[in-house]
């Protein structure tokens, strides 16, 4: 119920949302409040929905889907924007292809694009490499502008998944873009038809 003061009507005041602790937004990433299925299902919808040609949304989502294969984590979302506009896609389809990337999937890329490095680049990899040592040590040498770090600590360890990367990120890319463009064509067609049966059945009806 509206409560009045001196003759003026008071909204009531909305309960303000408890704010959520940097764990819970941390397992989001790992496992979104709505579910995988759930989440898949709205990243679909919103690619389809995406405004454009079938060829201009499936651009952007093969630049987002290419761009997850690289390591250059945490610049995925900005070098995939940048893709897009170069190759004149959508900006929307690729943030949407850039979530093939997730910590779910980051493990299997990492270790696919460093052996297919390792076995592009001359010279012996390291058998075992420690990605999560790499990691820190690239987060750290980033930040601190170290680059003596990255020379030594970081470099051995990522040129190769960085080649290896671009490998996946090639064939990731233009089997990405083939498979949008046959679904958003579908889907697109699916909606034409179902807006002409809803104007035959309003034109029957009168």
């Amino acid at each position: 119920m509206d409560r009045q003061w001196d003759g003026v009507v008071l909204k009531p005041e909305r309960a303000s949302k408890p704010e959520r602790s940097l764990g819970a937004r941390l397992l989001d990433l790992v496992w979104p409040r709505a579910g995988w299925v759930r989440t898949s299902k709205y990243f679909a919808y919103k690619l389809g929905r995406a405004s454009g040609t079938s060829r201009y949304v499936a651009t952007g989502f093969a630049a987002g889907v290419a761009l997850s294969f690289t390591p250059f984590l945490g610049a995925h979302l900005a070098l995939a924007l940048l893709l897009a506009l170069a190759l004149r896609g959508s900006l929307v389809a690729a943030f949407v292809g850039t979530f093939v990337g997730n910590p779910w999937t980051y493990p299997f890329i990492w270790v696919a694009s460093y052996q297919i490095g390792a076995v592009v680049l001359p010279g012996e990899q390291s058998a075992h490499p420690e990605y999560l040592r790499t990691l820190v040590n690239f987060v750290t040498a980033v930040t601190t502008l170290d680059g003596h770090r990255f020379a030594e600590r970081v470099w051995p360890t990522f040129f190769p998944m960085l080649v290896g990367g671009l490998v996946m990120a090639l064939l990731a890319g233009v089997v990405s873009f083939w498979l949008a463009k046959f679904a958003i064509e579908k889907w697109q067609a699916s909606r034409r038809a179902r807006i002409a049966n809803g104007k035959q059945r309003g034109s029957s009806a009168e």
